[in-house]
Order: structure tokens, then sequence, then C-alpha cells
């Protein structure tokens, strides 16, 4: 049981950004690790829920233009 306390201590906390539009998701895929976990709120019903690495991918292999 030690071991298990011991490896719940060592992992690290995941950060977590929440994003009100598509504005503030591109922002925070810039400001922050690629790792950190963002929540994009107000795109439908369901939060949509990416990394900050993933959603910069996205916005770097956008047209230009459609943006």
């Amino acid at each position: 049981m030690l071991g298990s306390m011991a490896e719940l201590n060592s992992t690290p906390l995941r950060k977590i950004i929440t994003a009100q539009n598509l504005d503030e998701a591109k922002t925070a895929a810039y400001a922050n690790d690629p790792q950190t976990e963002l929540v994009i709120l107000g795109l439908s019903e369901n939060a949509s829920v990416t990394t900050c690495g993933w959603a910069k991918h996205f916005f770097d292999s956008r047209v230009t233009g459609f943006w």
C-alpha cells in the first residue's frame, strides 16, 4: 500500500485551461505547454476537450483567411 501512495504522490498534477470561444482557445494553445489540457466551451452543448498541443496543430493547419 505504501508503494501505491508513493506512485500517486509522484504523479504531476495536470494543468487544465478553459476557453469560452475559439479566440481564447487559440491564445491558450500558443501560451501553454503542449500537454496542458484545453477545455473549449461555447462551441456546442458539449465542451470540446483536447490538449494545447493538438489545438495549436489545428490552428497551424487552418487555411489562411478562413479563421
